[in-house]
């Protein structure tokens, strides 16, 4: 009976992510015509909206997949304690598949932007064309994971013939510093001319270069620190579980004092959990115009 609950409860939850995971995306791509209407004072502007869903989705999938937890620990652990820091787990779980999400696309966009930013070089400076052109063309040239957003900004130039729109659209698309300070440097050489733009690409490029080894050698020394935080979550929750599937053990957890257990030890697992993320936080470098454009 307990495995065909655990089976029920896991299709459930499946079921739930499945319809959750499509819209963790970005907001500007599924509008990908609309334009701004100014350069910085627009309110709410250049947040970061990577992964970004629907409010009442995320209600709903936390809702279900609380839910879910909510059985999974009264099954289990047989208790209201566990019962209830089943639905706690599982109502954060959708929130914290949307922080993924929105780390997963930063993480894409540092991966690229030097590319983007040596592209727009070649293209301004070898190539001669004019900055709006190779902005546009970043749409059909950039990683697929980028198009989108490039798309949206190709679109933005076409209907508004507006630089400083269309980077703005970048600016709120990719809500990154080295897209703040790139889509700056292209609006001043836009606006103001000069020789110099292709010294402050290079130099552009080759920060953001120096930024992401830094950033790559910083987390290769954090591997094992993260793996024994995973660990430290992962391991007394599979315990459990195998604990009350043996002899008495449910009957045990389902008692006052097994409950007052539970919540002593969640409550531990909880708070290392959350001391070791903040010593584990790389420092983020601030946003340019963060009264308007930044965030």
């Amino acid at each position: 009976m307990t495995t065909r609950l655990l089976l029920a409860m896991t299709a459930a939850l499946g079921a739930a992510l499945l319809v959750w995971t499509p819209h963790l995306r970005l907001r500007d791509d599924a509008r990908p015509g609309s334009a701004p209407s100014g350069r910085h004072g627009r309110s709410g502007r250049g947040r970061d909206r990577s992964g970004d869903a629907p409010v009442p989705l995320l209600i709903v999938a936390s809702l279900a997949v609380g839910g879910t937890g909510a059985v999974a620990g009264l099954v289990l652990l047989g208790g209201p304690v566990a019962a209830l820091l089943g639905t706690g787990a599982g109502a954060v779980l959708p929130v914290a598949q949307l922080r993924f999400a929105r780390a997963a696309r930063r993480a894409l966009v540092a991966e690229a932007w030097p590319g983007v930013v040596e592209h727009l070089r070649v293209e301004t400076q070898t190539l001669g064309r004019s900055i709006p052109l190779a902005v546009a063309d970043l749409a059909t040239v950039a990683p697929a994971g980028l198009r989108p957003t490039f798309e949206a900004a190709r679109r933005t130039w076409r209907l508004t013939g507006d630089l400083g729109a269309t980077l703005d659209v970048l600016r709120d698309g990719f809500a990154d510093p080295g897209v703040d300070m790139t889509c700056e440097v292209l609006l001043l050489a836009h606006e103001l001319g000069g020789s110099s733009l292709d010294r402050r690409l290079r130099d552009l490029a080759e920060d953001r270069r120096t930024e992401l080894a830094q950033r790559r050698e910083a987390r290769s020394r954090q591997a094992g620190v993260r793996l024994a935080r995973n660990l430290v979550l992962v391991v007394p929750v599979g315990m459990a579980a195998a604990g009350s599937m043996i002899g008495n053990g449910r009957s045990a957890y389902a008692t006052p004092g097994g409950q007052l257990v539970i919540g002593v030890a969640a409550l531990l697992i909880a708070v290392c959990w959350f001391w070791s993320s903040r010593y584990l936080r790389l420092p983020a470098p601030p946003r340019l115009f963060r009264n308007g454009a930044g965030a």
